[in-house]
């Protein structure tokens, strides 16, 4: 038996998209503070911010990011919905429910 992606509710590939976007959210932070402590991403000069200040900034910075990313990715499942391509399949020996399988 196959069973494709496709065959979801919309809302189960929400669920996993904006799963997703957590750990985009922490790589984007991660990302962005290897940025500041390598000095790349440090304004011009003057006196340098609170710690505190900078990582709550990366932080929000980083949230804000992964939010678009998952935005983009909502909005290219709604796109995804009206071609009539069917998805990727996984080959499943017996019957199972659909949501077990992918979430």
């Amino acid at each position: 038996m196959n069973i494709r992606l496709k065959q979801l509710s919309f809302g189960s590939q929400v669920k996993a998209v904006l799963a997703v976007g957590l750990a985009t959210a922490a790589v984007i932070f991660i990302l962005f503070l290897g940025l500041q402590v390598a000095g790349l991403f440090a304004g011009g000069g003057g006196d340098a911010e609170p710690v505190p200040v900078v990582m709550i900034g990366l932080a929000f910075a980083s949230l804000v990011l992964a939010a678009f990313v998952a935005l983009l990715q909502v909005a290219a499942l709604c796109l995804l919905r009206l071609v009539p391509w069917r998805g990727p399949s996984l080959k499943v020996r017996q019957e199972v429910d659909l949501a077990r399988v992918f979430e």
